[in-house]
């Protein structure tokens, strides 16, 4: 999440406390954190908040929540269980008060210490407050008997349970202990969606080495099952609206892409791969990939850096990366992929030769951090014959002027040929996705609102070169599961 730096705010009034909350409150470590960003520049209506785990038994009573001079409620509070149950629902509108807002549920709920948590505020009008990066930098941050694992938000137009998740600190926290404040009344159980993103941290580069075409025999990396899950992902059985496709199951999430959690990680300088049928499983590179052989597998690894790839059927698997650049060769496979951190998250580009039959699937793409002066995409292709995305998570966060689109299909290169995006969720750019291609499906997609312009731009259309198979159906905004027409195709 990104935005202009605001000047911090000191908390004021008997709903707002600067610092370690109402007397009897149980904050605990980190009570005095005041955010890098006290009013985010959006005005979309999002809801923001915190999972967290206990430390031990304990109730929670309240929430508290970081809230900015101009940020306009009335706010609505939940606290649900990790698989998007509600629990309990209170209300606060302090006016125009700044700093700490503390608000209390109507009675307390016992909460379990062997489960997950999350608390969330709905922004009716955005402007939320955010330290960008602070749990990947700080790790957990540990608040009385809890402690806060990650940040969670969802853009939508009511109260909906935040199923995507960030590094960034989005200052809604539990209270555990009475509550000074006059009780609310209790809110209607409806749900929203807003989506600050995550980012990654850079690591320096390394000088470029030949990679072994083995992994070494210290480095234990346990094979992934066919479909991971994460403890934090809504179950099948009680998803929320707009968690998961009929065909596909839970959003991609940081906890069900890249390796599974365990998996024992042995570090590698990175450089580059040329020797065929390399499988290189486990490992941590220190800097960029790049793959001048046919049949390479990475997996169950991290890459500090990006990935390219210059040879055929390639499979990326499991692993975590700033991006994914393909530039030849035909059937190249990315599952279960986290991409997070770089710019353009996936660029296919045939200009040396044609990129042919890429597989996306089960990925989770996120958090871009545009170079200066450059702008970027999620997936950016320029001409591809054979290109699916199915399953995955395209997720640029809040509108920024870098952003292109989510998913741009450029001709350039040859042009692009048999595409097919579907039942993915996608959200954000000036164009959520920004088209040119014959023989292209779009279908089955929830569709976030963070777009600047709107979801779709078909440039083949606008250019006057003519419909050539365009199919639309059954694409959906995900916050309503309204029925969206995208492009003017259905």
């Amino acid at each position: 999440m990104a935005g202009t730096l605001l000047a911090l705010l000191s908390a004021c009034g008997p709903l707002g406390s600067s610092g370690g909350g109402a007397p009897g409150t149980q904050n605990g470590a980190g009570g005095d954190l005041q955010p890098a960003t006290a009013s985010y520049q959006s005005n979309q209506a999002i809801n923001v908040g915190t999972s967290f785990k206990l430390l031990g038994d304990a109730q929670i009573t309240g929430i508290r929540f970081w809230k900015a001079a101009a940020t306009v409620g009335p706010f609505i509070g939940k606290l649900y269980s990790s698989d998007g149950r509600s629990l309990a629902t209170l209300q606060a509108d302090p006016g125009a008060k700044q700093g700490w807002v503390e608000a209390g549920f109507t009675k307390p709920v016992t909460l379990d210490r062997k489960s997950r948590y999350v608390v969330s505020v709905f922004f009716p009008r955005g402007h939320w407050a955010v330290t960008p990066r602070y749990f990947q930098e700080k790790g957990p941050r540990q608040l009385g008997p809890a402690e806060q694992l990650q940040g969670a938000y969802i853009y939508a137009s009511a109260v909906r349970f935040p199923t995507s998740t960030t590094t960034d600190l989005l200052f809604v926290d539990p209270l555990f202990s009475p509550v000074t404040s006059p009780t609310p009344s209790a809110a209607p159980s409806t749900t929203a969606t807003p989506t600050p993103r995550a980012t990654a941290t850079a690591t320096p580069s390394a000088p470029a080495t030949t990679v072994p075409a083995t992994v070494p025999a210290t480095s234990p990396a346990p094979k992934p099952s066919s479909s991971p899950s994460s403890s934090t992902s809504p179950s099948s059985s009680t998803q929320p609206p707009g968690s998961s496709t009929a065909a596909c199951g839970p959003r991609p999430t940081t906890g069900t892409t890249g390796p599974p959690a365990g998996t024992q990680l042995t570090s590698h300088p990175g450089g580059e791969i040329r020797q065929n049928g390399a499988v290189l499983d486990g490992l941590q590179f220190a800097s960029k990939v790049s793959i001048f052989a046919d049949n390479v597998t990475i997996k169950n690894s991290v890459v500090n850096g990006s990935i390219i790839i210059s040879g055929s059927n390639t499979t990326i698997d499991h692993v975590r990366t700033k991006g994914i650049g393909i530039n030849r060769g035909p059937l190249q496979v990315i599952r279960y992929t986290e991409i997070t951190g770089g710019s353009d998250h996936i660029h296919i580009d045939s200009s040396a030769t044609m990129v042919s039959d890429v597989r996306v699937e089960n990925s989770y793409l996120h958090g871009p951090v545009p170079p200066p002066g450059a702008h970027i995409d999620g997936i950016q292709v320029r001409g591809v014959n054979g290109l699916r995305v199915t399953c995955s998570n395209l997720d640029l966060g809040p509108y920024q002027t870098t952003y292109n689109a989510a998913i741009y299909l450029e001709w350039a290169s040859g042009g692009n040929r048999n595409v097919t995006i579907e039942n993915n969720w996608i959200n954000g750019g000036g164009f959520t996705v920004y088209v040119d291609a014959e023989n292209l499906r779009i279908a089955n997609n929830r569709f976030g609102r963070a777009a600047h312009w709107g979801p779709c731009n078909n440039d083949r259309l606008n250019s006057g070169g003519g419909q050539r198979a365009f199919v639309s159906q059954n694409n959906v905004w995900d916050d309503t599961s309204a029925a969206l027409n995208l492009c003017r195709q259905g």
